[in-house]
C-alpha cells in the first residue's frame, strides 16, 4: 500500500469514526478531518486549491437543492396540498383498510419537497385525529408516514444528492436507473399498509365500514385558478427535470420564480418566504459543499481510488477473488452495513 493510499484510508476511518461515535458533527467532520490529512501529508496550502475544486463540481447540484426547497416551499404555504389532502381524507372514510395505505400515498404525495420533516409535520396533524375516532393503532401511522419518506428518493432528495456527491455524478443519471427500484419499492411498501389496513380493520370489525368523514383540518378557501397553476407548474417542472431536457438546477430556479410570482405578488411578501425556507437549504448546502470538497481533496492529492481499495491494489489475486465471488451480493452486503449508522451523510463514505 503507497502512503498517499495510506493517508487516503485514515482520512475514511477519522471521518467515519467522529460521525458514528458522534464526537462530531457531518459537517465538522467531513471539513475538519480530510483539511488535517491534506496537511499533514504534506499537501500544505494546495489544499484550499483542492477543496474549491471540490466545490465547484458540486455547484450544479447544490443550486438544484437550495431551489427545489424554494419551489416546494412555496407551493406548499401557497395551498397546492390543501385540496388534494382533503380529496384523500374523503376518499379513505372510516375504513382502515383504506385508511392506512391512504396514509402512505398522501405521505409519499408531502413528500414530493424531499423534506422528511414536512411529511410529519402534515401528515400526523391531519390523520391523528382520523384515526383516535376510528381506534387504529398510532404506531401504524408513524409506519406508513416513514415508509413514504424512505422508500420515495428523487433527485432533489438529501440521500440522492448526498451520493451523487460522493460518486461525482449528476443526480439525474444516478435517478434513472434507479426508477424500477422506485417502482418496486413503492408497491411493496404500498403492500405493507394494505396489509396492516386489513389487520387493524379485522381487529376492529370494521373492514367493510365505508363511512365518508369530513376531513379533520380546515383550511380557508383557495383560488381555484391559483391551484389549477401551481399544479400544472409543478408537473411541467417535474418532467423537465426527470427527463434530462432542461437541467434541474434551471428547472427549479425558473419554477421557484414563477411560483413566487403566482402565489406571493408582494415583494416583501416574497422575501418573507424565502427566508421562511431558508434554513434548511443552508444546512444542507453546507453538507453539500462539505461533502464534495471531502472526496475532492482526495481525488486530487492522487489517492481518490487507492484508499478505496488499497488492499487489491496491492494484491491482485485479492481482487479476482472479490470479483468472483463476492461482486454480485455487494451491494446487498453495503446496504446492511449502512442501516446502523446514526447519520446518512456517512452512507456514502
Amino acid at each position: 500500500m503507497s502512503l498517499v493510499a495510506l493517508w487516503g484510508a485514515v482520512t475514511i476511518a477519522g471521518v467515519l469514526a467522529a460521525i458514528l461515535l458522534r464526537r462530531l458533527s457531518p459537517l465538522a467532520a467531513l471539513v475538519l478531518i480530510p483539511v488535517l490529512t491534506s496537511l499533514a501529508s504534506g499537501f500544505g496550502l494546495r489544499t484550499s486549491g483542492f477543496i474549491i475544486s471540490g466545490i465547484q463540481s458540486m455547484a450544479s447540484v447544490i443550486s438544484m437543492f437550495v431551489f427545489a426547497i424554494l419551489f416546494f416551499g412555496v407551493l406548499t404555504d401557497g395551498g397546492m396540498l390543501n385540496p388534494l389532502i382533503h380529496w384523500i381524507l374523503r376518499i379513505v372514510g372510516k375504513s382502515p383498510i383504506r385508511i392506512v395505505p391512504g396514509t402512505f400515498l398522501l405521505a409519499l404525495l408531502i413528500h414530493l419537497d424531499g423534506s422528511g420533516a414536512v411529511v410529519f409535520l402534515i401528515t400526523m396533524p391531519a390523520l391523528l385525529p382520523l384515526y383516535d375516532e376510528v381506534g387504529i393503532d398510532r404506531r401504524i401511522l408513524a409506519c406508513a408516514a416513514s415508509l413514504a419518506a424512505g422508500v420515495n428518493f428523487l433527485p432533489w432528495t438529501g440521500p440522492t444528492i448526498r451520493a451523487a456527491a460522493s460518486l461525482h455524478v449528476s443526480t439525474i443519471s444516478l435517478f434513472r436507473p434507479l426508477l424500477p427500484v422506485q417502482i418496486v419499492g413503492l408497491l411493496f411498501a404500498l403492500g405493507i399498509c394494505t396489509w396492516l389496513g386489513y389487520r387493524e380493520g379485522r381487529r376492529l370489525g370494521r373492514v367493510e365500514n365505508g363511512t365518508m368523514i369530513h376531513a379533520p383540518v380546515s383550511t380557508p378557501p383557495r383560488s381555484s385558478v391559483r391551484f389549477a397553476i401551481n399544479v400544472a407548474l409543478t408537473l411541467v417542472v417535474l418532467a423537465a427535470a426527470v427527463t434530462g431536457k432542461v437541467e434541474p438546477a434551471v428547472c427549479f430556479m425558473v419554477g421557484t420564480v414563477v411560483a413566487l410570482i403566482v402565489n406571493v405578488p408582494n415583494a416583501e411578501r416574497q422575501r418573507i418566504q424565502i427566508e421562511a425556507h431558508a434554513k434548511a437549504a443552508i444546512t444542507m448546502t453546507a453538507i453539500l459543499c462539505a461533502a464534495g470538497a471531502s472526496p475532492a481533496s482526495s481525488k486530487e492529492r492522487g489517492c481518490s481510488r487507492p484508499w478505496r481499495l488499497p488492499a487489491c491494489i496491492s494484491f491482485p489475486p485479492v481482487s479476482e477473488l472479490i470479483s468472483r465471488s463476492c461482486w454480485r451480493s455487494w451491494p446487498c452486503r453495503l446496504a446492511l452495513s449502512s442501516i446502523p449508522t446514526p447519520s446518512t451523510s456517512a452512507c456514502f463514505l
